[in-house]
């Protein structure tokens, strides 16, 4: 099934109140991490509304989070609407140690990377 799809019958379920989709958070995980890729910032502000983990990391080798994958794909909407996110941890690691900074610096995406470095508070590199 399409994950737009699987995206719309989830939203529509958990506003309804369906238990099952309000409890299944790897779904919401998937969902968040879908639109962080893909650059679907409508998607990513709806995922939260329903609650989702921001810090939440992919059940993956690398375990990247949804701000990690916005700055490694230059969705440099998605990382500013991330990084507003209250508790976002702007520094968190993945499982091999690379951070969101680390993304969009690596792949030159320089907006990303300022939008990152402001969060941190960090001078350029």
């Amino acid at each position: 099934m399409n994950a737009n799809i699987i995206f719309i019958i989830t939203l529509l379920l958990c506003m309804h109140g369906h238990a099952l989709a309000m409890h299944e958070n790897s779904n919401r995980d998937k969902l968040l991490f879908f639109a962080a890729e893909h650059g679907r910032l409508v998607s990513l502000k709806a995922v939260i509304v329903l609650g989702v983990n921001v810090n939440a990391q992919e059940n993956t080798k690398d375990g990247d989070t949804a701000l990690m994958i916005a700055a490694s794909e230059g969705h440099k909407r998605c990382v500013a609407f991330l990084l507003k996110q209250p508790g976002i941890k702007v520094d968190q690691c993945n499982k091999t140690g690379s951070q969101a900074l680390d993304f969009a610096v690596e792949l030159g995406y320089k907006q990303c990377a300022a939008l990152i470095r402001q969060a941190l508070k960090k001078p350029s590199i």
